[in-house]
């Protein structure tokens, strides 16, 4: 048996209570699950049968791999929940799950790249014609609006 689980065990920890399995604050969020799921001894399947969440996203959890998914959030449930079945704070599990959540998505921004011309942002070169023309319409036909009255 694991130390960390013999010594909780021991503490009476493990019947609802609240353990870390020796998590680390500075290690991702998926490798501390990892290690607090083989400390109870399951597998990921099993785990996800147990709290009734696809295996899939319980996998993506533990990888830290948010890419597959169009919002990372959808995933916190899921994360609460199975942070509950390993006997870790939920909380502070979905603190840790935001953060990095969050700081995948400043990467990924950071990383994005930037139109180089204005044609591939979305203005063309003739538009500023566009709008000299519509504003000339505009002044022409207020003009000939107030020489009627």
């Amino acid at each position: 048996m694991d130390p960390t689980v013999e010594q909780s065990a021991r503490a009476g920890i493990g019947d609802g209570a609240h353990t870390d399995f020796g998590l680390d604050d500075m290690e991702n969020l998926g490798a501390n699950l990892v290690r607090a799921r083989q400390a109870c001894n399951l597998s990921l399947d099993q785990a996800a049968s147990q709290i009734r969440v696809p295996a899939k996203y319980l996998g993506m959890i533990e990888a830290s791999d948010y890419g597959s998914i169009s919002d990372a959030l959808y995933l916190l449930p899921y994360l609460r929940s199975y942070a509950a079945l390993l006997k870790l704070d939920s909380d502070r599990m979905s603190a840790k799950f935001v953060q990095e959540v969050q700081r995948a998505e400043v990467a990924a921004a950071a990383t994005a790249p930037l139109p180089s011309t204005k044609e591939e942002s979305g203005v063309r070169a003739g538009s500023w014609f566009t709008t000299a023309a519509v504003l000339l319409f505009v002044v022409a036909a207020l003009y000939l609006a107030a020489q009627r009255f």
